[in-house]
């Protein structure tokens, strides 16, 4: 199984996040206690996908890329 490549910026982010997978994916937001904060289904390779922050509060979250039966995952702190 090939793992995704996953990659998110800027670190910390204030109110947006941009994401990158290699591959086709279901990006999925968690906080670090697991829970589930935000989902997007379909998002392309290549492309950049972003991701409003402004309702999260500051600390560390973990954004995951789920395809197929691969999981790959980047953490990220919100510091407002």
């Amino acid at each position: 199984v090939e793992v995704p490549v996953l990659s998110v910026y800027p670190n910390p982010a204030k109110d947006l996040l941009q994401v990158f997978v290699s591959e086709d994916s279901r990006i999925e937001l968690v906080d670090l206690s697991g829970r589930l904060i935000y989902s997007l289904n379909n998002v392309m390779a290549g492309v950049r996908t972003e991701i409003q922050l402004d309702q999260l509060a500051d600390g560390m979250y973990v954004v995951k890329a789920l395809t197929g039966d691969a999981v790959s995952t980047a953490k990220f702190i919100v510091k407002k």
